[in-house]
C-alpha cells in the first residue's frame, strides 16, 4: 500500500513537472520574442534568476503538497541561486543556498525511504524541540554573520545571516515533516522580501511575496493532514 502511495506520489510530481515546465516554456518563449522587438533584452543573470523563480515555486508547491518531486525542483532552484546571490554581494544567502543543494538530497533520501517503511506523518514539535530549534536558529545567524561581515562589499549582513540560519532550521524541519516549518518560513519570506528588494533583486523579492503566501497555504495543507491521523 505504502508502496504503491509513492509511485504514485512519483507519477504525480513529474506529471507536475511537466505541466509546470511547459507553461513556463511557452511563457518564456512569448517572453523572448517580445523582447526582441525592444532595444534591450535579458541578460544571463536574468535568465538564471527567472529559471531559478520557477523552479523555487515549483518546490514550495510540490513541498506543501508533500509530494517527492517538490526535492527535484529545489535542488535546481538552490543550485542557481548560488550564482545570483554571489553575483549580488549576498554571501549568507550564497552559502544557504550550498547547503540547501546538498539538504534538497537529504529531503529526497528522507522522504525515498518511506516507499519501505511506515509513512513519515506530520508531527509537531514539543515545548523542548521548538526552543532548541529557535536557539540552533540564533547559533547559525551568528556564525554565518561572523564568517560573511569580513567579505567586502556584503549586502545587509545581519538580515542576510538570518534569513541562512534559520532557513537552514526550517529547511530540516520540512524534511521531517514538522509543523512548525512553516511557522518559520512565514517569517523568514517576510524578512527576505525587504533584504532581497532593497538588494536590487525585485522578481526574488516578488517571489519571496509568493512564497509568504503557499507558506501559509503548506501551514494550512500540513495541519489538516495532521489532524487527520
Amino acid at each position: 500500500m505504502v508502496y504503491s502511495q509513492f509511485n504514485y506520489s512519483i507519477r504525480l510530481s513529474y506529471s507536475l513537472i511537466i505541466y509546470y515546465l511547459n507553461h513556463f516554456l511557452l511563457a518564456y518563449c512569448f517572453y523572448f520574442c517580445t523582447l526582441t522587438t525592444m532595444p534591450f533584452s535579458l541578460s544571463f543573470l536574468d535568465t538564471i534568476e527567472y529559471i531559478a523563480i520557477i523552479a523555487s515555486l515549483g518546490y514550495v508547491i510540490l513541498s506543501s503538497r508533500q509530494l517527492i518531486g517538490t526535492w527535484l525542483f529545489g535542488f535546481i532552484g538552490s543550485a542557481l541561486y548560488i550564482i545570483i546571490f554571489f553575483y549580488n554581494g549576498l554571501y549568507g544567502s550564497t552559502l544557504l543556498s550550498c547547503l540547501f543543494t546538498g539538504l534538497m538530497v537529504y529531503g529526497w533520501l528522507t522522504w525515498k525511504r518511506q516507499a519501505n517503511e511506515p509513512e513519515l506523518l506530520v508531527t509537531q514539535l514539543n515545548t523542548k524541540q521548538r526552543l532548541i530549534a529557535f536557539f540552533i536558529g540564533i547559533a547559525l545567524t551568528a556564525l554565518i554573520y561572523c564568517l560573511s561581515i569580513s567579505i567586502e562589499g556584503h549586502a545587509f549582513p545581519i538580515e542576510d545571516a538570518s534569513i541562512a540560519g534559520f532557513s537552514l532550521v526550517a529547511q530540516i524541519l520540512v524534511a521531517r515533516k514538522k509543523l512548525e516549518a512553516w511557522y518559520g518560513w512565514v517569517v523568514i519570506n517576510a524578512l527576505a522580501v525587504y533584504t532581497y528588494g532593497s538588494n536590487h533583486l525585485p522578481m526574488t523579492a516578488l517571489l519571496y511575496v509568493v512564497y509568504t503566501v503557499l507558506a501559509v497555504y503548506g501551514l494550512y495543507k500540513w495541519r489538516t493532514s495532521m489532524q487527520s491521523h
